[in-house]
Order: structure tokens, then C-alpha cells, then sequence
């Protein structure tokens, strides 16, 4: 689920936990139903802006052997920033144990602008073309430049599907950014819902549908 501040970070855990929507005017099997016609009528082009294009040269890389460590690192900020809200202390050797590690299951992405590591990001690849954006990260010299919104739509592109998005109670602006990002890239089309989860408790969800082009 999510636990950013103006950046994006999102933490996530266990597929079984309870729902207790507070915007349970439908479930979200009935808003997948309802939102075909507006699939069947919109490309995905015309759901979310371009991909960026500007002065900066901005990459999507996967994470693998050859760049785990790149990742860990900026994994190892987005901890020691986010320690407030999680409550989480480094261990003896000033290390924070990471909720997410990447597996078959789970894959990482890095942002790389004008050849810098500039975020992180994992997905979660569940069952019948569900994902969850499990960690999401951006250094704050990138922020405020729109690299946030742009990674998150462009890895949307990449794994059309069902898509859901949790943030931890206190992450208010994180909160703000990704209903925002959603709902640009979505034409405002998502749910939002409160969720208790076993691992994090009580977290804000979006939830929506992306499509291939």
C-alpha cells in the first residue's frame, strides 16, 4: 500500500482481507461490468496521456540481477523516508527490512532519468490479469515534475487488466496523488473504498480497469 507523501510509495499485502467500502454503491465486479461499454468505445490512447516526452530522457528498466542492487538502495530511502508513518527502525548493521521482495510473482521496475535512478516501483501480477502497484517510489528531486504520474501510466500501459492501488492510514497526500493519477488516466472511471488489511490495517484502495491499445 501506499505510503507517500508527495511522492509515491505503496505497500501491499494478503489477497484475503476484509472490505469495508465506504463508497459501496457497487461492488467491484458490477463497476468491471458497467465500465465495458466505455472500453468498448475508448482506445487506451484517448484513457491516459502520451507517454513523457520532454527535455529529460526518462526509461522504464526491469529489475534483474544485473541492477538489484540499484533497486535495494533506493528501496533502502524510500524505507528510512517513510519510518514516520511505518514505524519501522533500521537494524544493527542501519538497514530497514523491505515488506516487498521481488519475485516470479512480484516485478520491479526502476525509473531512470538522464541516466540517474530516479524511482522504484513493484508490481504484483495476481491471477486472471490483476495487478497491484505493491511499492512505489520517486527521490524528491524528481517530484513535483510529473515523473510520478508518468512512470505509474506507463506501467499501466505495459499490463492491461484490473488494477488496485492501497495506501496506509496516514499517507494523506499519497492519497491525493494517486486519485489524481488514476483519475487521469482512467477519465475519472475507478472506485475508491476503505480496506482493512491482516498486515497494514485499515488503508484507502482505488480500484480500476486499464486495456490494451
Amino acid at each position: 500500500m501506499t505510503r507517500q507523501q508527495l511522492s509515491s510509495a505503496t505497500r501491499q499485502h494478503s489477497d484475503s482481507d476484509s472490505d469495508t467500502s465506504y463508497k459501496t454503491a457497487t461492488s467491484f465486479h458490477q463497476f468491471v461490468l458497467s465500465f465495458q461499454w466505455l472500453i468498448t468505445l475508448l482506445p487506451l490512447s484517448l484513457l491516459s496521456p502520451v507517454p513523457f516526452q520532454g527535455e529529460h530522457n526518462m526509461e522504464i528498466i526491469s529489475v534483474g540481477e544485473h541492477n538489484l542492487n540499484v533497486y535495494l538502495n533506493l528501496a533502502q530511502s524510500y524505507e528510512g523516508e517513510f519510518s514516520g508513518i511505518t514505524r519501522k527502525k533500521p537494524n544493527e548493521c542501519g538497514l530497514f527490512p523491505l515488506d516487498t521482495q521481488i519475485s516470479d510473482n512480484t516485478k520491479g521496475y526502476l525509473l531512470i532519468i538522464d541516466n540517474t535512478p530516479a524511482g522504484l516501483a513493484a508490481i504484483l501480477a495476481k491471477s486472471n490479469n490483476k495487478y497491484e502497484v505493491s511499492e512505489f517510489y520517486i527521490i524528491p528531486y524528481f517530484r513535483k515534475q510529473l515523473f510520478g504520474k508518468h512512470f505509474a501510466h506507463q506501467l499501466w500501459r505495459m499490463f492491461p487488466g484490473l488494477w488496485e492501488v492501497k495506501q496506509i492510514t496516514g499517507a494523506d497526500d499519497a492519497s491525493v496523488f494517486w486519485r489524481k493519477v488514476i483519475s487521469e488516466f482512467t477519465l475519472g472511471n475507478f472506485l475508491e473504498d476503505k480496506y482493512e488489511d491482516s498486515y497494514w490495517g485499515l488503508v484507502t484502495r482505488q480500484q480500476f480497469c486499464t486495456v490494451s491499445e
